[in-house]
């Protein structure tokens, strides 16, 4: 009989904690931010150093034959963004992004190549814009999402 009460108990037991599970401890990790974004030359982003001097050099003129870096200035204290997404909308349900991405800092700025030389007819045809607005958020590794920024002013021709 102990032994009978002693088996039942045991399987309750481990009935209770399989059906209660455990809680993983799964850290969500913190979302990144967007303070500034920018369109730089090519050459002028390989010989700017500071944000600050890199602000007079922004190009709101862009040809469909140039290659330039969309320049981002970001925080993420996860140093896990893998994604960089724009849009010619804010609700980002057709975009353009670059995937694969990785960066050594919590607060930094960096940019991606937006080469229109590259690309089909019908993408250049999809970007064109006069005096426009694009939007700009980056994406890291457990999928948060920073704010999203606009950049006012744009002409692609």
């Amino acid at each position: 009989m102990k032994k009978t009460l002693f088996v039942g108990l045991l399987a309750a037991a481990i009935m209770a904690i399989s059906f209660t599970g455990c809680n993983n401890n799964v850290d969500p990790g913190t979302a990144p931010t967007i303070h500034g974004v920018i369109i730089l030359t090519q050459l002028d982003y390989e010989n700017t150093y500071y944000w600050n001097d890199a602000l007079p050099l922004a190009q709101t003129n862009l040809s469909l034959s140039g290659n330039y870096r969309l320049s981002i200035k970001m925080e993420d204290p996860d140093k896990d963004i893998v994604e960089v997404a724009i849009c010619k909308n804010s609700s980002f349900d057709d975009y353009w992004h670059w995937t694969g991405l990785s960066w050594d800092d919590v607060a930094f700025w960096g940019g991606v190549s937006l080469n229109f030389s590259t690309m089909t007819t019908a993408q250049k045809e999809s970007f064109k814009m006069d005096n426009g607005t694009f939007y700009v958020k980056i994406i890291d590794s457990k999928g948060n999402e920073s704010n999203i920024k606009s950049v006012s002013g744009i002409t692609v021709q």
